[in-house]
């Protein structure tokens, strides 16, 4: 379309197929997290979770929770970043990132405040073979912009679905009343002067990585616990809305973690429970280095929360609009 008009053609839509991919899930505790396959960053939640466990120390008080999360998502973001791709075209280490052994051990490489997150090697960990040298750094700058439903009916029956059409306005192009979408700003940006290619770099017929990752947890029983959406680009961290009966929520150990880990309520010292948890703000790292911190809300609790990471040596704190965001260097 004019102005600017692009080289995509009427056969390159008729070619294009819609992919169904099969979910990836892990253990936590006693629950099971079940999330997107790659293309999509569901894999990175399921990481991020075992990190968090093996981060926390005995005692851990509210401060060391937070920075326990943020290492957390600093590692799983590094290791996002270098292997994830469309898995039609890349050789994505998937199985071996999300290996306990592999995560146990990634925990020991926690990085620096300052220091500049880097991926681990899965491969050379588990069986001798490296694989951090198969892809060249990322280079994906990822806008902000995502949308996502929960929904649990009276049957037990979820839906967890998350879309997007990319930065404001898409495409900023109309369609049959739609806005097209513009994903292809989802792609690694540069290629590196040596040729040497990301694993989400762009090439005819590719997908590139998505950081929307609908989610659901499940309880030792197999049941639908609560339904969530990770978005990797304006904030990773959990950011869904939690649906159905919270009362059967309460009395799980999944709510006893999101308010007591996440959020540092205890329902027994402060009458915090799953709902209270998810309306206070959301906080989570911005490309592996920064972390972000929701302050325009009822609450001062993202203050609060920046303020105990802005203790840190070598950080500041910088407003930006509705965000605090804490950069670590």
């Amino acid at each position: 379309a004019e102005p600017d008009p692009g080289s995509l053609t009427l056969q390159d839509m008729a070619d294009y197929r819609v992919a169904q991919r099969d979910v990836i899930c892990g253990e936590f505790r006693d629950m099971e997290i079940c999330t997107t396959s790659p293309p999509s960053s569901g894999g990175a939640q399921i990481m991020m979770a075992a990190l968090y466990d093996h981060l926390l120390t005995p005692g851990a008080d509210r401060a060391d929770r937070i920075a326990a999360f943020v290492d957390a998502q600093r590692l799983a973001y590094a290791d996002r970043d270098q292997y994830f791709g469309d898995p039609d075209e890349v050789d994505i280490p998937l199985e071996e990132l999300l290996d306990p052994a592999y995560l146990e051990y990634r925990a020991t490489e926690r990085f620096a405040p300052g220091a500049i997150p880097t991926p681990g090697d899965p491969g050379l960990l588990l069986n001798g073979s490296p694989v951090a040298g198969r892809f060249a750094q990322d280079t994906t700058q990822e806008a902000a912009g995502t949308s996502h439903l929960s929904i649990i009916d009276s049957d037990g029956n979820a839906v967890s679905m998350t879309m997007t059409v990319e930065s404001v306005f898409g495409s900023q192009r109309w369609a049959g009343g739609f806005v097209l979408n513009n994903e292809m700003t989802d792609f690694a940006r540069a290629v590196p002067a040596n040729g040497s290619r990301p694993a989400n770099a762009i090439a005819p017929g590719r997908r590139p990585r998505s950081s929307m990752s609908p989610t659901m947890v499940l309880d030792s029983d197999g049941d639908i616990l609560m339904t969530v959406t990770i978005t990797f680009s304006d904030s990773s961290t959990l950011s869904g809305t939690t649906v159905g009966p919270l009362r059967a929520l309460e009395e799980g150990s999944l709510a006893e973690f999101i308010t007591e880990h996440y959020w540092g309520y205890s329902r027994q010292r402060d009458g915090g429970t799953l709902e209270y948890a998810v309306e206070h703000p959301r906080w989570g790292v911005w490309d592996a280095e920064s972390v972000r911190f929701e302050t325009d809300v009822a609450t001062l609790y993202g203050r609060e929360f920046a303020a105990l990471l802005s203790a840190e040596p070598h950080s500041a704190l910088v407003a930006e609009g509705s965000d605090v965001s804490l950069y670590w260097g």
